[in-house]
């Protein structure tokens, strides 16, 4: 009888152990998926912030080209364009290659045409007006 309680405990046991087996194998499959999820939103998270970045930086410049100053200054980023030009230049040859214009005064034909144009205007609204009103006389 006590054989036949231990071979009885001994597959109960043997069950027990199948089934928890089973248990772990499927944890492993579900922690193996998981993991598997976990590295593919790792890689879309990595991807988002690479374009996040960008967009940020296209909005930086966008701001900076609505906003900013619109006249041509020099930057810090700027210095250095034109040095290697001047580096490779002679100064004699800068010297020999400057041409000297004449200089010339600018014509005055707007401010004329301008003058003109109002003295035609008041001379319009004039003929207007005497023209619209009646020529009264005194008694």
């Amino acid at each position: 009888m006590k054989n036949h309680q231990l071979t009885c405990k001994n597959e109960q046991l043997t069950q027990r152990i199948l089934a928890l087996e089973t248990q772990l194998s499927e944890q492993k499959i579900v922690l193996d998926d998981k993991d598997k999820s976990l590295l593919k939103k790792d890689s879309l998270i990595g991807q988002k912030s690479a374009k996040i970045t960008t967009l940020e930086e296209y909005i930086r410049y966008m701001t900076q080209q609505r906003f900013g100053a619109s006249s041509e200054k020099w930057s810090a980023d700027q210095l250095g364009l034109f040095d290697e030009a001047e580096l490779l230049s002679n100064e004699d040859e800068t010297e020999q290659t400057c041409i000297e214009v004449p200089t010339h005064q600018r014509k005055k034909n707007a401010c004329q045409f301008l003058r003109i144009y109002r003295q035609l205007i008041l001379f319009m609204t004039y003929l207007k007006m005497k023209n619209s009103v009646p020529m009264t006389t005194k008694p």
